[in-house]
């Protein structure tokens, strides 16, 4: 925290104001903390990506074709998930988090994966 002291005109005692700075700091998992903390850990392809608002937030829903299942593997191979990330843009406005994992059409990827209120959702940002 740091405080500001300003010096008041004609004997006046000083005034302390404190100013409070937050900032986030994620740090980045382990490989076995991410197995661990993952549902599924698949590589896929992603085959179709869109944008759309969620209670206020900007959502891309990707949907990904599941090339190799390496843990939870009740998925086949071949068979299509959605992995949800925060972020992206629609209609000429964007919205990103820093850090967080995004996709594109027609990128292979190995993905550490959650199940979260239906959807998959990336363990561990984009690390």
């Amino acid at each position: 925290m740091k405080t500001i002291l300003f010096p008041l005109p004609c004997g006046f005692s000083i005034l302390a104001i404190s100013l409070a700075t937050e900032a986030s700091i994620v740090l980045g998992f382990s490989f076995p903390e991410l197995v661990a903390s993952s549902d599924v850990i698949v590589q896929g392809v992603v085959v179709a990506s869109k944008c759309s608002d969620q209670k206020g937030l900007v959502i891309t829903k990707n949907l990904v074709r599941a090339e190799r299942c390496f843990k939870g593997c009740e998925l086949s191979d071949g068979a299509a998930i959605e992995i949800v990330t925060l972020g992206g843009s629609k209609n000429g406005v964007g919205f990103w988090i820093p850090g967080e994992a995004s996709f594109t059409v027609q990128e292979r990827f190995v993905a550490f994966l959650r199940l979260q209120e239906g959807s998959f959702r990336v363990v561990g940002m984009a690390q």
